[in-house]
């Protein structure tokens, strides 16, 4: 491996660099962005193309300080991809909600017979490998799109979305297995899958999805970094849950959970489950519905 300024090259191929951080600086200030310290000193990966960084005979010609500035761009936009999966709930993967077991909490034993027919949260229901492939298309449309603090209804702070019928294959090969898991057989699905990007600082209020537009099941695929969803009961603040939704997960919410409950993704400074914090990130959620019944119109 050649040294060259702040990093270390190892390897080139396909027109790219795989370089390697080890400035303390940038080891740092890396560490900094994320409290649960995931990244905790060691080298990680980063590929620049040539343009973007400036190469002869295998050293960098930038300087130490435009190097450094590129990195820590880089690092911000990688952050919370990268460094919150280690955050996943899988025991195979340390980390502060690993501890929840299980990773609902629950008002009372009421809500939590509701919810037992009507809520679930199953983790790992997506690869590592599929969850890159979702966000490569999903990233793609998005690029260059700010986030909005602004929404129609004020539910959402910090916020991109999107509604999409049309994916690539291998992407629409792991939808379909969302669809198959969520939904009865027969149930009119709306034809449009709703994507909705929250920024690091983003978080959505408490609401329900209006009946004019969906029906009595709503599921959603958490992708990037681990959240919490509440769930409260609109006539009765007493009843609610709390339920940690791990990168790669899928929640899946029917009927009177659905109907009857708001829902909500806290702050990342609220984000407290049985006094255990899970470090939100960046998060998108890939969303499915069914079509609206007369009978709640």
């Amino acid at each position: 491996m050649t040294s060259i300024a702040s990093l270390q090259v190892i390897r080139t191929c396909n027109k790219k660099l795989l370089l390697a951080i080890i400035t303390p600086s940038v080891t740092s200030y890396c560490s900094n962005l994320h409290s649960s310290n995931a990244f905790n000193g060691t080298v990680y990966p980063i590929e620049y193309e040539y343009r973007t960084c400036n190469v002869a005979n295998g050293r960098c010609t930038m300087s130490r300080a435009m190097l450094t500035s590129k990195l820590k761009r880089s690092l911000l936009r990688l952050h919370s991809r990268t460094f919150a999966k280690t955050s996943r709930l899988n025991t195979d993967r340390p980390g502060p909600i690993s501890t929840l077991n299980p990773p609902i909490e629950y008002s009372c034993d009421n809500i939590a017979g509701v919810a037992k027919d009507n809520f679930c949260v199953i983790p790992n229901f997506i690869s590592d490998e599929e969850e890159t492939v979702l966000l490569k298309e999903i990233d793609k449309h998005f690029r260059g799109i700010r986030y909005e603090y602004d929404h129609w209804d004020n539910a959402i702070h910090g916020y991109r979305e999107t509604e999409k019928s049309k994916w690539s294959l291998a992407t629409e090969n792991i939808l379909q297995r969302v669809r198959d898991a969520a939904f009865t057989k027969g149930a009119t699905q709306l034809p449009l899958v709703h994507v909705l990007d929250l920024a690091a600082n983003g978080y959505i209020k408490a609401h329900v999805d209006s009946v004019k537009f969906c029906g009595p099941t709503i599921a959603g695929l958490s992708l990037i970094s681990p959240s919490v969803l509440r769930l409260v009961k609109e006539d009765d603040s007493t009843l609610w849950l709390k339920a940690v939704l791990p990168a790669g997960s899928l929640y899946i919410m029917r009927n009177q959970i659905r109907f009857d409950y708001t829902h909500e993704i806290l702050r990342d400074e609220d984000s407290y489950i049985r006094d255990v914090k899970v470090n939100k990130g960046r998060r998108v959620s890939v969303m499915f519905r069914d079509q609206p019944v007369e009978d709640h119109s």
